[in-house]
Parts: structure tokens; sequence; C-alpha cells
């Protein structure tokens, strides 16, 4: 199955909250930027869960091979109570153009 471009990241960023144990609130679309052949995507990220799975979801998206990095995050505590923290993530992910196997030789 073949995704529209900027709903590739949104899917990524899926997986990685959920193997952090991260409950995603909303994600939106802030940019998408062309930059010669390479295209930039950036996204708001509203969420919940305990401070080590937001450490460990940040991580994720920063160490991942997908071109991704965290470039902001705002945390609060989401009760006065609670070991749960709302935070909100910019992300950007890169997607680098890259030239058909035979682009060169074939004429």
């Amino acid at each position: 199955v073949e995704l529209a471009g900027d709903e590739q990241p949104v899917l990524e960023i899926e997986d990685l909250a959920a193997k952090s144990k991260i409950a995603l609130t909303n994600i939106n679309p802030v940019n998408t930027e062309q930059k010669g052949e390479n295209i930039l995507y950036a996204l708001s990220i509203d969420c919940t869960g305990t401070m080590s799975d937001f450490v460990s979801f940040i991580y994720g998206i920063d160490n991942t091979k997908k071109l991704m990095r965290v470039t902001a995050f705002n945390i609060t505590p989401k009760d006065r109570d609670s070991y749960e923290v709302k935070a909100t993530i910019k992300v950007e992910k890169s997607v680098i153009f890259q030239f058909a196997d035979d682009f060169f030789t074939n004429e």
C-alpha cells in the first residue's frame, strides 16, 4: 500500500508511541517544505504518559533511521498528584529524494 507522503510520518509516530506506551491525543501537520528535491515535514504532537515512557518516546524519535528529530517540546504534569505528564512535541521528518537504480545508465 502506497501512502500519501504526509501520511507516512504520522504512521511512524503512531508506531513509536505504541512501542513507548504513550497515548497520542492529537497529531497536526504544521508545515511541509520543499527544499530542492527533498521534503521536510513538521508535525505537532499532543500526548500523555509517564515521564519514563515520554523519555523513551523522545529517544525513539531521535534515534529512528527514518530521519526524524524532535525540535521542541513542552511538558506539564497531567494532574497534581499523578506521575503522568502531558506534552506537546514538535517533530521534523526529512524525506531525501532517491534516484532510480538505472537513472544514470538508462538512455
